[in-house]
């Protein structure tokens, strides 16, 4: 009588590994949905007359240049709450040496910058930078050829 006590339960207990093996299984099948597209371009059209200007200054240093960073890339925030605060924004360049330490941060205010809510989040990206000691270097498409000369004299360039 005890065998047959045994040999059931070691059959229902198998019987619950197979049922909780198939739950599992089905759950880690589940079908993940994504709904999106690949973009044809991840730079504007004046961001990517800039980078190709910014591109030919530094074409024969050991500058990196970087665009789009997420601030949460470059900046070690300490809690969550700081981290929301720079996941959802990014920094158009970034120039860094060739061990990637961050050197400049640029920022191309194109037309779009004149909209309240651009302006707004400029502003908060200023204050989140400079809370770091970061200077942001603000430049109008307009200006291109003056920002680069500036580049040039940070960056000790000949």
């Amino acid at each position: 009588m005890q065998n047959l006590i045994l040999v059931l339960s070691i059959i229902l207990i198998l019987g619950i590994l197979i049922k909780l093996s198939e739950m599992y299984t089905k759950k880690r099948k589940k079908e993940y949905k994504f709904n999106g597209k690949l973009n044809d371009v991840i730079l504007t059209y004046n961001e990517r007359k800039y980078y190709h200007s910014l591109r030919k200054l530094l074409e024969n240093t050991e500058y990196i240049i970087f665009s789009k960073v997420r601030l949460a890339d470059i900046i070690k925030t300490y809690s969550n709450k700081h981290l929301n605060k720079v996941s959802g924004k990014h920094i158009d360049f970034l120039i860094t040496d060739k061990n990637t330490k961050p050197l400049l941060f640029i920022e191309l205010d194109d037309s779009t910058h004149e909209r309240a809510k651009n302006k707004e989040n400029d502003v908060k990206k200023n204050y989140i930078l400079s809370r770091v000691g970061i200077e942001i270097m603000r430049t109008d498409i307009n200006h291109i050829e003056n920002n680069l000369l500036e580049i040039k004299n940070k960056l000790k360039i000949v």
